[in-house]
């Protein structure tokens, strides 16, 4: 591989695999592995071999990091294959059916979650206490806002598995491609919102 054909290629040919949304994870982590021995800094003595090994070396965490992940993998498809740029706020705020689930998601569970705040109780009991008269409250918050969780954890994997089934190469309709870039954008939300509350 020529140096200056390395920062050209795009993620999928860094690993030689087939440009697709689905893919083997652990066969995508062995190529990882062979990468970066390859790219190991002792592999070289000159100063310049090492800056460009580091560069090469960074490179293929990133794309490995993408790769890896599901949502970030339809996000650079959806750019790779269609100019698409999920991650242009122009393009994430367009949908707003899209926002106001999503905000409604967020203030359901922040109501849930700062309702007992006052109890110290809420979320990370570990025993209980009859005496204290917000117990059985908290206990019913932190109970309402694990059931939260889980009903979006399952619109997560409803959507995951919804965009593996329809994120293939040479769409030709445009309808199609615009309710994926929805649902991408819509799984984006989710887990953020996921995340927001770990």
């Amino acid at each position: 591989m020529k140096d200056d054909n390395f920062f050209k290629l795009n993620f999928f040919e860094i690993f030689n695999i087939p440009q697709e949304y689905n893919l083997d994870k652990k066969a995508l982590e062995n190529k990882l592995n062979d990468l970066q021995k390859q790219y190991h800094l002792d592999s070289s003595n000159s100063l310049e071999q090492k800056f460009l090994i580091e560069m090469r070396s960074s490179r293929v965490n990133i794309a490995y990091q993408t790769l890896n992940s599901d949502l970030k993998r339809a996000i650079y498809l959806m750019n790779l294959w269609y100019k698409i740029d999920i991650e242009d706020e122009s393009t994430l705020f367009y949908d707003k059916k899209i926002i106001q689930e999503i905000l409604d998601i967020q203030s359901n569970l922040y109501d849930i979650k700062f309702e007992f705040k006052g109890s110290s109780n809420f979320k990370n009991n570990q025993t209980s206490n009859s005496q204290n008269p917000n117990f059985e409250d908290a206990f019913e918050a932190n109970y309402r806002f694990t059931q939260e969780i889980d009903k979006i954890k399952s619109k997560i994997y409803t959507l995951e598995t919804k965009i593996s089934q329809s994120l293939v190469k040479n769409i030709s309709s445009n309808q199609i491609i615009s309710e994926l870039k929805s649902d991408i954008i819509r799984l984006k939300f989710l887990e953020d919102a996921i995340n927001k509350f770990k």
